[in-house]
């Protein structure tokens, strides 16, 4: 695990979570509402519908289905809103924030994994 040095500490560094998404997908959008009001951070990949970006051979890797939402965190992929919305409860209880606004991910190997 990587971990970021700061002064005489260090703090493992929290993995970043992808969400693959379309602005217009009213999934996209509760999956995107969930992780903002929970306050996890995410990266937004946008997937253009109209341009028929779900049936590129990348976003096929990840849904064979070629619907969004997609979220990876790490080697964990879901491809099913209400799974994310349910996971999200997991995800939220292992990040934590700590005072100095350093984000620790806890238990990431243990308990806080989700697999569907």
């Amino acid at each position: 695990m990587e971990t970021t040095s700061s002064s005489s500490n260090q703090v493992p560094a929290a993995s970043k979570l992808l969400l693959y998404s379309y602005w217009q997908s009213s999934c996209s959008w509760r999956v995107r509402f969930a992780l903002n009001l929970k306050g996890l951070p995410y990266e937004y990949k946008p997937v253009s519908l109209p341009a028929g970006e779900q049936f590129s051979p990348e976003f096929k890797c990840l849904n064979p289905l070629h619907f969004v939402p997609v979220l990876v965190d790490g080697d964990t992929v879901v491809s099913d809103s209400f799974a994310i919305l349910l996971g999200t409860n997991i995800l939220r209880d292992c990040y934590c924030q700590l005072i100095l606004g350093y984000k620790l991910l806890i238990s990431r190997n243990l308990s806080c994994r989700f697999r569907i």
